[in-house]
């Protein structure tokens, strides 16, 4: 008897359960739907959505199958960005969200500057649409690897959620000790990834990076020559100077200083249409007479242009600094070679010798018979 009523009492519990309404998330679902979803907890505050099939292709979709029995049938196709659902006899789009928007990279401006010694060349990108999760990578190539220590492009990473980006020393300068002017040296960006949907590059896919050098110029005129200190009264004392043939020296001075208070005591003055002749390979030399030049420890002279420029501050028998002059404040460079007492014997002189085309390329030497005007004897100008 017992087992009787508890068959009746299951039979009739199972049947008011297959038509009771069912809820996720909810304890009273709606009597109209055979399925509610809360977006809450029991009323709670904190929601959540209701997240469809999602189905990666149309390859993927098409494995379904569904039959006309199963209309209403809905999916999310992903690459499309689609709702589908079918009708029976095709899926059919519900709504199709917008296509994923693009990123883009550039850079930020076509051209810049940067001197030998900074130590790197860094760059400034300009970024659009870019993604709130996904970093950017994007290669940078120079057209030469000349001035530059790497011998590869360089591959930089973009934060994400950014518009703007500094990648800085991306490239390290090579600070050598030639000279070598001004020079520029191309960039170009290639092989843009990540970012949001396609990632593209920008307009502005080339830079122009411009070098200043840092080294002196070569000095293409330079005091060659002089006689400071004679054996006996002062005769024939000279600066002469050297340089690439047909240089007007109009307006070119040779400022004579005092190495005890560091002051100008006599300039010498090139005349008007004065210019260098050519003595051989195009370089000559030409003398200025001085009357007296002060015996030194220390005395010096500096080289000046017709602006005013000083383009050599020497001096003999110790360094000392300018107060006044063209070369105020500066250090005079030691020649190292001197006309010591009693004096130098009348035609000789300290002169320049070796072989090349400018200053740094000849050694100062001991007095030796002089050639005041001419290309030194054992000087050879290429």
């Amino acid at each position: 008897m017992k087992n009787n009523v508890l068959r009746i009492f299951l039979l009739f519990f199972s049947i008011t359960m297959s038509y009771a309404q069912v809820g996720i998330g909810t304890t009273n679902p709606s009597a109209s739907a055979m399925l509610e979803v809360s977006g809450t907890t029991n009323g709670g505050t904190s929601y959540k959505g209701f997240m469809p099939p999602r189905v990666p292709t149309v390859t993927d979709r098409n494995t379904i199958n569904p039959t006309v029995s199963d209309i209403g049938l809905l999916i999310f196709l992903q690459s499309a960005n689609c709702l589908q659902m079918w009708n029976g006899s095709a899926w059919e789009d519900v709504h199709c969200l917008g296509a994923p928007t693009n990123s883009s990279v550039e850079f930020a401006g076509t051209s810049q500057t940067v001197d030998e010694g900074d130590g790197g060349i860094s760059f400034d990108f300009t970024i659009t649409n870019p993604s709130p999760t996904n970093t950017i990578t994007v290669t940078i190539t120079p057209a030469s690897f000349d001035d530059i220590d790497e011998t590869t492009g360089t591959i930089i990473t973009i934060p994400a959620n950014v518009t703007t980006h500094t990648a800085t020393n991306v490239f390290t300068l090579t600070d050598d000790a030639l000279d070598e002017g001004i020079e520029t040296l191309d960039f170009t960006l290639s092989a843009p990834a990540g970012g949001s949907g396609t990632i593209m590059l920008g307009t502005n896919t080339g830079q122009t990076v411009t070098i200043n050098d840092n080294d002196a110029a070569a000095l293409t005129i330079w005091i060659n020559e002089f006689h400071y200190n004679d054996n006996g009264a002062d005769i024939g004392e000279f600066v002469e100077i050297a340089g690439v043939a047909g240089t007007d020296l109009t307006g070119y001075t040779i400022e004579l200083y005092n190495g005890n208070n560091g002051e100008v005591y006599n300039t010498l003055s090139f005349t008007g249409g004065t210019s260098i002749p050519d003595e051989g390979a195009g370089f000559g030399a030409v003398s200025l007479s001085a009357g007296t030049i002060q015996n030194g420890d220390p005395d010096g002279f500096a080289l000046v242009d017709n602006l005013g420029n000083v383009i050599q501050f020497l001096s003999y028998e110790g360094t000392f600094m300018a107060t006044n002059g063209s070369a105020n404040s500066m250090i005079s460079i030691d020649v190292g070679v001197s006309e010591q007492d009693p004096g130098t014997p009348e035609g000789e002189s300290l002169q320049l010798t070796g072989t090349g085309n400018t200053y740094d390329d000849f050694t100062w030497n001991a007095p030796s018979t002089e050639s005041p005007g001419l290309i030194n004897t054992g000087q050879t100008i290429n």
